[in-house]
């Protein structure tokens, strides 16, 4: 994450010892506190606002501390009273003072996380009468209420991130496998065809439920099919998060769901291309690079001819930033040898890709009327495939011919608004064409509109992670402040795309 220029830090000072009584006051609903135990509930928190929080309420319901005359006074030696060292211990000391069928439902909810279904932790505990459970967990201020979500079921959240953390860590990694495991399976099973809106959280259930077992124990069949299945999961998750744009996910998703697959696996190297093609939107040349050449040659050990040269496709478009001298008549060559081999296979997504290198190698050249042509070709097949990031960044692309072309700008602006039309909902793809209507609008002379229109595509591309388009959107600014005659403001904006 960048730091931004106007971040304050802000340091959270210990409570000083008046305003720590006064929130134990506040807690105990203005009922007094006998002294010696103020004093010990003091000294043990040095501050800690849920220190003195989470101390009086295990007290309380350890039964250390009752109501009698009007006040709460300590039912023994209090001075002998063992206090955990840290929040975290004392959290663990008070839910083990809980009923057994009252921490294993806290304990079902905190697989979940913070947020969770009472529905599942019905299902997961082996104790009945879960609505008492229920009641007693909110009124201990463990849990309460959140509300309905998703076919009106009841859900709960944590009071605190750190009582849920708690109630997790005191689970066997055996029993969390398990939780995990069935949590991912309770999902599925609820939500039916709507799953894929939770195929993220089902694949991260299944993922933690392989990694346990794998600790426990030596891998067998049903421990590597677990794998299998988070793997799937979470590939699917990515493709979609590469769908939206939603890179830094993408990179996330597919790089765990390579990590579980095994290299034999039909998804193994489609995941590995997939994660390429992410940390190459990223900006992570040298690291897309490493990867492809991994590809190649997988591809090359799997016999698979089609993989290979799209992978050998992408690597060489990449290497093209850092060390472009021959790599334009190379992706070219390899193009060429491709085309045939992809159409025979009915490949319109693989199409899509060599028409769109093609198009973009022939824009190098500066040969923007047949740079256009290649990019139309992609677009067909693009579509054919329903493969929306390709149209995406094909229609971004088409733009940036129909901008150094010889079309007259007024054309251009023309031609742009459908464009627009047809990026509808990709923000990558609106903000790469409103970049290419600013560069327009500065030709038309509106340079004002053209570097509003530059901050905000600037400011989505940050936002989304897209380190490379950001540093382009810097040069774009310099170009408009160069037509628009302040020499002194391109220099800035190229210094500043320099060092992005």
């Amino acid at each position: 994450m960048t730091p931004h220029d106007d971040a304050v830090t802000i340091r959270l000072l210990p409570l000083e010892e008046d305003k720590s009584q006064r929130l134990v006051q506040n807690l105990l609903g203005q009922v007094s506190l006998a002294e010696d135990v103020m004093d010990r509930i003091l000294e043990s928190a040095e501050g800690n606002p849920l220190f003195v929080e989470e101390m009086l309420r295990m007290m309380v319901d350890g039964g250390l501390l009752v109501k009698a005359g009007g006040r709460w006074v300590p039912t023994g030696d209090i001075s002998s009273l063992s206090i955990p060292s840290t929040i975290h211990a004392l959290l663990a000391a008070r839910l083990d003072h809980l009923a057994p069928e009252e921490r294993e439902a806290l304990q079902c909810g905190s697989v979940v996380g913070q947020v969770f279904w009472w529905d599942f932790v019905a299902t997961a505990s082996p104790h009945d009468n879960q609505v008492v459970n229920a009641q007693a967990l909110v009124r201990k201020e463990l849990i309460r209420p959140e509300g309905k979500l998703v076919s009106g079921e009841v859900t709960f959240r944590f009071s605190h991130i750190l009582i849920r953390d708690a109630a997790y860590l005191g689970i066997a990694k055996a029993a969390r496998a398990e939780l995990h495991e069935r949590f991912a399976f309770w999902l599925e099973s609820k939500w039916g065809k709507r799953s894929e809106a939770y195929e993220e959280i089902v694949g991260y259930h299944l993922e933690q439920a392989y990694r346990y077992r794998r600790e426990l124990r030596p891998l067998n069949d049903a421990t590597v099919m677990l794998g299998m299945r988070a793997a799937e999961r979470l590939y699917s998750s990515g493709r979609r998060a590469l769908n939206r744009s939603d890179t830094p996910a993408a990179i996330d998703l597919l790089g765990r769901a390579t990590e579980l697959l095994s290299p034999d696996h039909p998804l193994y190297l489609r995941s590995l291309f997939d994660l390429g093609s992410a940390l190459s939107d990223r900006g992570k040349l040298a690291r897309a690079a490493a990867l492809l050449e991994d590809i190649v040659q997988g591809a090359i050990a799997a016999r698979n001819r089609a993989l290979e040269l799209k992978a050998s496709l992408e690597r060489e478009s990449l290497l093209l930033h850092t060390d472009p001298e021959g790599r334009g008549q190379r992706i070219i060559a390899i193009s060429n040898d491709a085309l045939p081999l992809l159409e025979e296979q009915e490949d319109d997504s693989g199409l899509a890709l060599v028409w769109f290198r093609i198009g973009w190698a022939k824009t190098m050249w500066c040969r923007y009327g047949e740079a256009t042509e290649a990019m139309d070709q992609a677009l067909v097949h693009a579509e054919r495939a329903g493969d929306v990031r390709q149209q995406g960044r094909i229609l971004l692309r088409l733009a940036a011919s129909l901008d150094a072309g010889p079309i007259p700008a007024p054309d251009v602006l023309r031609r742009f608004a459908d464009l627009l039309e047809r990026a509808k909902g990709d923000r990558v793809c609106e903000s790469a064409v409103l970049g290419e209507v600013a560069q327009m609008k500065a030709l038309c002379g509106r340079f004002e509109e053209a570097r509003q229109l530059c901050l905000q595509v600037g400011g989505t591309y940050h936002e989304l992670g897209m380190q490379m388009s950001e540093a382009q959107n810097r040069a774009d600014a310099a170009r408009i402040e160069m037509l628009s005659g302040d020499i002194s403001a391109a220099e800035r904006q190229l210094r500043a795309s320099w060092v992005a």
